[in-house]
């Protein structure tokens, strides 16, 4: 037999809705698109020169090298996402960001592609001077 008269407290409905808006109703990350002009890579940091598509403004986003630095293959004309936190004045204010306080988004599958090709082209050079 079924209960139909089944009803929901009302502080279960404020907390459920608290919720829903919590996921659904923030905006965490805002985005700029960006276009790379120039990469510069030195012993221990890689600069990378983007110009803002919306404002037309010229940046540097710097990156401290790792293992594996990924950003060495981007190319002038790569597009490119700058992802800001709730405080959107700290991208429009600076001229140099680093990774701190922006998450820098490039498409990973076309930088893998070159590194492959790069690779391929380190080894094909080495063994060919071992003929």
């Amino acid at each position: 037999m079924q209960n139909t008269n089944l009803k929901i407290r009302p502080i279960y409905k404020t907390v459920a809705l608290g919720a829903l808006l919590a996921l659904v109703g923030c905006k965490r990350n805002v985005e700029h698109k960006n276009v790379v002009i120039f990469v510069d890579e030195d012993k221990c940091k890689t600069s990378i020169y983007i110009h803002d598509i919306k404002t037309g403004a010229d940046r540097v986003y710097r990156d401290y090298c790792e293992t594996e630095n990924m950003y060495r293959y981007l190319v002038a004309g790569d597009t490119v996402s700058v992802r800001t936190g709730k405080k959107e004045e700290f991208y429009d204010t600076r001229k140099v960001l680093n990774k701190r306080r922006v998450d820098f988004v490039c498409n990973d599958d076309s930088l893998r592609a070159r590194q492959g090709r790069a690779t391929n082209k380190m080894l094909n050079q080495r063994f060919a001077k071992q003929r």
